[in-house]
């Protein structure tokens, strides 16, 4: 993987991205099971930015795009 793309993506996480665990079983929430925690990594930017999620999305050969709306926005 290029190098240079993989400096920039890791200050652009660090601005704008976050890591975070979810947990598949809704039942087990307050206990720490392996086998139902995932880990999620999150970048958020306004629709204007949605080819450049693109492109981030492409040069790591996965990911999922969201859209939404927030307050009218």
């Amino acid at each position: 993987m290029d190098t240079c793309f993989l400096t920039w993506l890791v200050g652009f996480i660090e601005g704008d991205g976050s890591f975070w665990t979810r947990d598949t079983n809704v039942g087990s929430k307050w206990s720490f099971d392996s086998q139902t925690k995932r880990a999620e990594f999150d970048i958020t930017q306004k629709a204007d930015n949605i080819k450049l999620l693109q492109y981030i999305q492409v040069k790591l050969g996965f990911g999922q795009i969201t859209t939404f709306s927030k307050d009218g926005d």
